[in-house]
């Protein structure tokens, strides 16, 4: 069960490259707030090969990344992606690179949608670990929860859909993101504010 809505919405805090896709798609995101800047480009062949390249600065500390991940499917409702990540960040003269190794797993029956994504730090013998369920109450309602080991927060998310518009409002215990999501021919965009002092990046979505 997929949705029309890119999944890549629906899992807020689960990277890009490791949301369910069913189509080849191609995204960019940025955001740009006094001496802070982000900006994200990736592209994913549909279940297949997926590559993404993001760069971040705030002040005189910068970090660029680059990722890739593949993807197969085990079973009629079980998909596993799989990924490497090189992160470089730099300060003033020093500067270090970090390996992270990236899988995710999702689940999908008729009503309801499950995906848990874990991020490996081998240099530092640490790991991040997320995990989401969706269940559709009709058509256009979705209700689910997403948890997230850095924060240690569970998330209540709500979804509106149709064919053309998304709406999502998540309910987190240090703040509230309110998310808005609209499709244009091919071509997807979605806006999104917290209430904690964070404006989303908006993301330019396109699928074919």
């Amino acid at each position: 069960m997929y949705s029309p809505i890119p999944a890549s919405f629906l899992f807020w805090s689960i990277p890009f490259l490791f949301t369910p896709n069913t189509e080849r798609t191609a995204y960019f995101s940025g955001q740009s707030y006094a001496e802070f800047s982000e900006f994200k480009i990736g592209l994913k062949q549909a279940k297949n090969v997926g590559l993404e390249l993001e760069h971040r600065r705030l002040a005189d500390f910068g970090q660029h990344s680059i990722a890739a991940s593949t993807g197969i499917s085990l079973h009629e409702h079980l998909n596993f992606d799989a990924g490497l990540q090189f992160t470089s960040s730099f300060q003033s003269r020093a500067s270090h690179t970090q390996v992270h190794v990236n899988t995710s797993l999702l689940f999908s029956q008729e009503l309801t949608q499950s995906l848990v994504y874990v991020s490996l730090h081998p240099a530092r013998k640490s790991f991040e670990f997320k995990a989401a369920h969706l269940y559709e109450l009709d058509p256009h309602w979705r209700l689910g929860m997403e948890w997230d080991s850095k924060s240690n927060a569970l998330q209540i998310l709500t979804y509106y859909t149709t064919d053309r518009v998304l709406l999502t409002f998540s309910l987190a215990p240090e703040y509230q993101r309110l998310g808005f999501a609209l499709k244009y021919q091919q071509l997807w965009i979605q806006i999104a504010l917290n209430t904690g002092g964070t404006i989303n990046a908006p993301v330019l979505l396109g699928q074919w």
